[in-house]
């Protein structure tokens, strides 16, 4: 059985080990819902995030080859969605947290 929990960001299912193929399978559908709207920025948006799932999940060197692909071609339409964008909101803003301070004394 498996179980949705509303949450359009992040979905959370009772299934393991089907998290991550589910999840890029909803972000190709959310990408086209964007794309078919002609909001190009959120597509691009959206694109971008399943880049970085990608990035995440890529710990097998079996699958490397096939989510490295795939993570290309996130970025790429993730590219070319914003070259469609006005220049002035063509931006993804991302938040950067370090991951750790470094102290320097003498």
């Amino acid at each position: 059985m498996l179980i949705l929990v509303p949450d359009l960001h992040t979905p959370k299912f009772c299934m393991p080990g089907m998290l991550e193929e589910v999840i890029i399978v909803m972000v190709r559908i959310r990408w086209l819902y964007y794309s078919c709207e002609l909001n190009l920025l959120l597509a691009a948006l959206t694109m971008y995030q399943r880049s970085r799932k990608l990035r995440d999940i890529i710990v097998d060197p079996t699958s490397f080859v096939s989510l490295a692909e795939d993570q290309l071609e996130s970025l790429s339409i993730a590219i070319n969605a914003l070259y469609l964008v006005d220049e002035k909101s063509g931006w993804i803003l991302v938040p950067v947290m370090p991951d750790s301070v470094c102290l320097l004394s003498h």
